[in-house]
């Protein structure tokens, strides 16, 4: 129990540090520790500047009423994450939209339930627009 932070560097496969340093902190879940999908650290697909882009994040347990934030980084420009239908109480959310400039984004979602008490969950994503 309790806080852990966690450091880690981002590098090209020829082993150039591609962004500065990130630390990121854990916080243990109030409630139920929700499940997302895909898992934390996952390479997103790739995107392409000026073609339309679509990808979905679920959480696959919990209670309905889930609310989706961006907590971290940022989505490439011309993304955005939406819940999927619209509205707070979707299992899903959509990250959508055309990308506008090239680029390596990571980036960091959180999500949390209904339940008393609130359950939640986060995860680190990358999304390269080429």
């Amino acid at each position: 129990s309790g806080l852990a932070k966690i450091s880690f560097d981002v590098f090209e496969a020829g082993g150039n540090k591609t962004v500065p340093g990130y630390d990121l902190t854990i916080v243990p879940a109030i409630g139920a520790a929700l499940n997302l999908s895909p898992v934390s650290g996952t390479l997103l697909f790739n995107g392409t500047v000026a073609t339309i882009y679509t990808n979905t994040l679920s959480v696959v347990n919990g209670t309905p009423g889930f609310s989706w934030s961006l907590v971290y980084g940022a989505l490439p420009p011309g993304l955005t994450l939406t819940p999927n239908p619209t509205g707070s109480n979707s299992a899903q959310a959509g990250i959508t939209g055309t990308p506008t400039s090239a680029g390596t984004y990571i980036f960091a979602v959180e999500v949390s339930d209904a339940a008393n008490p609130t359950g939640y969950n986060g995860a680190l994503y990358q999304i390269t627009v080429q």
